[in-house]
């Protein structure tokens, strides 16, 4: 019996490394693609963004963390785009209307007028959506590599719908 509790204990103890390591992974695969979205949508080397919603701390550790071209600011008037972390069910902060915003939960697309676009999880798998006409409203061009991330309004709530 003894020996069955310590193999159960190990074998709880592998998973939760495991575990740990894909959560880690998936943190640094997070940063690395908004990285590289908000570079190319920007056309900048270094990105100034201010953090908003539950997962604030979270996310702003990991750029810190993984991530050599984003710049957390604390302040949303030196910011150049707005990232919602996690739930946020709130107003955006009257000094950070106007911003670009992009968010992790493709809700925020419907739910603010200048989110452009969107990177969230589902299944386990990283998901990306651009919206076509915020592109052109920004006036910003992304490379062709982007063109299966990019949907108009339309379409995007009609994926939304199913």
């Amino acid at each position: 019996m003894k020996i069955f509790a310590l193999l159960l204990g190990f074998n709880l103890l592998v998973h939760a490394v495991l575990l740990e390591e894909r959560f880690e992974e998936e943190r640094e695969l997070e940063v690395k693609i908004i990285e590289k979205v908000f570079r190319d949508l920007l056309s900048k080397e270094e990105v100034f963004i201010y953090v908003i919603g539950s997962r604030k701390e979270e996310f702003i550790k990991s750029v810190e963390e993984f991530s050599d071209h984003l710049k957390p600011v604390k302040d949303c008037k030196k910011g150049e785009i707005l990232f919602i972390a996690g739930l946020y069910r709130k107003e955006i902060p009257p000094d950070c209307r106007g911003m670009l915003i992009f968010g992790s939960r493709r809700e925020y697309i419907y739910r603010f007028p200048n989110s452009i676009g969107s990177f969230y999880w589902r299944k386990g798998r990283p998901n990306l959506t651009i919206i076509r006409e915020r592109l052109k409203k920004w006036k910003m061009k992304l490379p062709k590599e982007y063109d299966q991330f990019i949907e108009s309004l339309d379409e995007s709530k009609r994926r939304r719908s199913r």
